[in-house]
């Protein structure tokens, strides 16, 4: 089982609601909240989120496949919800509880899988109705991307065109 795990503050196009970085690092140059996560894995997180924000990414994949989107997510609040969608409209819809404050980071899984292609896939993180802080996503593979049964096989054999037709007359 192979996994990529994506940093929240590794976006490369985004929406937020404020002019300026509300979190206290300066990880970027731009009005995307960004604090230190105080997390397990020591980096840094996005914060401050609002409803209506969004965060894009590119992630290259080594292989096509079924994946599960664990998410790392921080509230004081119940009822957060966002999801992780893909450019052909797929999504992975997360619900975030009360995690007991605005640094208590849990694991949350996500109700639904994405079936990616192997290469370049861009996601977003659609913010939902925001009030909480976001760490990382992860993509875990658990499965081959279901095959296509629409278009039947091609079973034909193509003919012998080796050898001309004898057009000759007697």
């Amino acid at each position: 089982m192979s996994s990529l795990r994506i940093q929240a503050e590794d976006y490369t196009s985004f929406y937020d609601t404020t002019p300026e970085n509300r979190g206290s690092e300066n990880y970027r140059n731009d009005s995307v909240d960004i604090d230190q996560s105080d997390d397990i894995d020591d980096s840094f997180a996005v914060t401050w989120i609002a409803s209506g924000e969004y965060l894009t990414y590119e992630v290259n994949l080594a292989e096509a496949g079924v994946y599960e989107v664990r998410a790392r997510a921080a509230t004081p609040f119940g009822g957060r919800e966002f999801d992780i969608s893909t450019t052909d409209e797929q999504s992975a819809n997360f619900t975030v509880g009360d995690t007991g404050g605005w640094k208590s980071w849990q694991d949350i899984t996500a109700s639904s899988t994405l079936t990616l292609n192997a290469g370049s896939n861009q996601l977003t993180a659609n913010m939902g109705n925001g009030g909480f802080n976001f760490n990382y996503f992860e993509l875990v593979r658990i499965g081959d991307a279901p095959v296509d049964s629409s278009t039947p096989p091609d079973n034909s054999t193509p003919p012998d065109n080796s050898t001309p037709p004898d057009n000759s007359t007697p």
